[in-house]
């Protein structure tokens, strides 16, 4: 009886640590690790759950050797857990905010982790790729030109269209530099550009005019325009809400109506546009709250994406 006793007992320690201790994740590649690689090819490592997202990310991080002013957002974290060799990481990274084509890339190595399910990739793109993508993206912004003769308004609505498209084309110009194909005269172009943008943004300001209820969208735009008292021109802002069920889920619509007018009679319309934010959840309540985050998104892209 004893020693049926006994063997229970070493048979239960053995499915308790069975199933109460983790196993081991899968070991990751050392080439996961690697820093980034520059030659005749720039290499770089990224993850994702996806293989398209995994060489989005990856193609961030390769930007980012280019240039450190772009707008490609890299996190690495590198965590050893109670001193085991087992490590986790994490990258992210936004270099479509660039809307690059760069299609000659190139997979170097690939891994999926078995616990996980997510990709690594490690790509390979050619320098003589990448200038040329540059080059293609900068040369849309290389034709912008100030209307020095122009009255203040319409002046002042072209530095609302296109000063950020001036500071992309300068950071688009450093990281040509960084690649030795710098262009010393569209730079200066661009600078001369943006400095008459920047100085009539000092001089006229843009009132918005919204319900008290739209407090949040108006400041997040205000944000985005010049603050003179001296107001050259109105943003009316109105909204519509919708809503409906579908399939026991709160749908709703935002629907964001912009006007950009002359701020005196005959109150002359310049541009009129609607945003539109689509949302559902489990109640109106998480409904409208993923809705206005979702027109807040939209905001929060360049004033050309959406008030021109």
């Amino acid at each position: 009886m004893k020693l049926i006793c006994t063997r229970a007992m070493i048979v239960f320690i053995a499915l308790f640590y069975m199933f109460a201790l983790p196993a081991h994740a899968a070991q990751k590649p050392a080439w996961i690790f690697e820093a980034p690689q520059s030659g005749p090819s720039l290499q770089s490592v990224g993850s994702g759950n996806t293989v398209a997202e995994a060489r989005q990310v990856a193609l961030g991080n390769i930007l980012l050797q280019v240039s450190q002013t772009l707008q490609a957002n890299t996190r690495s974290i590198i965590e050893s857990h109670n001193g085991v060799a087992n490590t986790q990481f994490q990258q992210k990274a936004q270099g479509k905010s660039l809307n690059l084509d760069i299609s000659q890339t190139k997979i170097a190595r690939q891994w999926r982790d078995p616990d996980t399910s997510d990709v690594y990739l490690q790509i390979a793109v050619a320098k003589t790729d990448l200038v040329r993508a540059l080059e293609d993206r900068l040369a849309k912004m290389a034709v912008l030109r100030f209307p020095d003769t122009s009255s203040q308004t319409d002046q002042l609505l072209w530095a609302l269209k296109h000063l950020e498209s001036l500071d992309l084309g300068l950071r688009l110009d450093r990281a040509l530099t960084a690649l030795g194909a710098g262009q010393p005269d569209t730079r200066a172009h661009l600078a001369g550009n943006q400095k008459k943008a920047m100085s009539i943004w000092q001089t006229a300001g843009v009132r918005i005019i919204a319900k008290q209820s739209l407090d949040s969208i108006s400041n997040l735009i205000r944000q985005r325009l010049p603050t003179s008292t001296n107001t050259a021109l109105w943003l009316q802002l109105n909204q519509q809400t919708y809503h409906r069920l579908a399939n026991g889920r709160t749908e709703i619509k935002k629907v964001l109506s912009i006007n950009l007018k002359q701020p005196h009679s005959p109150f002359t319309s310049y541009y009129q546009r609607e945003v539109v934010a689509l949302a559902a959840g489990p109640d109106r309540s998480s409904a409208a709250l993923a809705a206005e985050q979702a027109l807040a998104d939209k905001l929060n892209q360049p004033l050309a994406n959406w008030l021109f």
